[in-house]
């Protein structure tokens, strides 16, 4: 793994750019959003909430980050 890069909890690798896209574990799918590298330093390195870290994302997004599941399957899982 390169310096940028970081590995989830759930297995994905984002770099520290904005842009991250992986292919969730659960369905294969595509899914990308944009991360500020600022934020995801906090957040994984400085012990940040990730809410606290990343308040532009929506929750949708912060729960992808933190489980690998899309807003798609969320909403499949958990209902809404």
């Amino acid at each position: 793994m390169k310096e940028t890069e970081w590995k989830s909890p759930c297995g994905h690798v984002f770099t520290y750019e904005r842009l991250s896209q992986t292919t969730t574990k659960l369905t294969r799918d595509n899914y990308s959003i944009f991360v500020s590298s600022k934020g995801l330093f906090r957040w994984q390195t400085q012990g940040a909430m990730i809410q606290d870290a990343l308040p532009e994302l929506s929750a949708d997004d912060r729960e992808f980050l933190l489980t690998g599941m899309t807003p798609a399957q969320q909403k499949a899982l958990y209902g809404g």
